[in-house]
């Protein structure tokens, strides 16, 4: 399994310009509410499906 340090998560995060963070929150406007669940409590149970599921 691969693991982040903060220290790179920092780096990776100050590595983004403006203009990415810009780009980042167009592309997931975008895509909010095109994908759609039958499960009616995955917000609350999500952790149930994963570890179901894997």
């Amino acid at each position: 399994m691969c693991t982040l340090s903060p220290d790179s998560i920092k780096k990776s995060k100050d590595a983004l310009t403006v203009k990415d963070k810009e780009e980042i929150k167009r592309r997931a406007v975008k895509v909010s509410g095109r994908f759609r669940s039958s499960l009616k409590d995955l917000s609350v149970s999500h952790d149930k499906y994963l570890y179901e599921d894997y």
